[in-house]
């Protein structure tokens, strides 16, 4: 499954200037993710169960839990193919949390809800400025000035789109 998404991923980098990947392309992948789904159940289906606990739900190994989570989520799994805007890597995301999590773990805590609240709103911003193409220094300064500059607002056509 790896090596099927990171050759799909690289197939999205490819034809990123087209916007779409060809329909038997797409079809293709598909075809695959579902084959190695199959493939997967099929092998956790021949393992004897886990011993079950006194009390819940019968334990799955973490192999079968993972395949449970890519039948479940797979049209999250597989969004990056049809929206080339949707990254395969959340790690943009997971950047933007680290230091948070870093300033808690240096500082202990946060004074107070609202000191958390400005912290994370300027990283927010900064983080915003840095993924538009923002000179950050500027983006500051206006900030500063009392004009921040703000992404503009979505169409009524956009949001349909959406």
């Amino acid at each position: 499954m790896k090596d099927l998404l990171l050759k799909t991923n690289n197939s999205v980098e490819e034809r990123e200037q087209q916007g779409f990947l060809p329909q038997e392309e797409l079809l293709q992948i598909e075809q695959e993710y579902t084959r190695i789904i199959t493939e997967g159940i099929a092998y956790h289906a021949q393992l004897p169960l886990l011993p079950k606990g006194k009390r819940g739900k019968q334990k799955q190994r973490d192999g079968k839990n993972l395949l449970d989570r890519l039948v479940n989520k797979r049209e999250c799994v597989l969004r990056f193919l049809y929206d080339f805007s949707v990254p395969f890597t959340n790690n943009l995301g997971e950047r933007g949390m680290r230091m948070v999590k870093l300033k808690q773990k240096i500082g202990g805590c946060f004074r107070t809800f609202t000191g958390g609240r400005i912290f994370c709103r300027i990283r927010s911003y900064l983080l915003t400025a840095r993924k538009q193409g923002w000179d950050i220094w500027d983006a500051l300064a206006d900030a500063v000035r009392g004009f921040p500059r703000l992404l503009p607002k979505p169409t009524h056509a956009q949001t349909i789109a959406a």
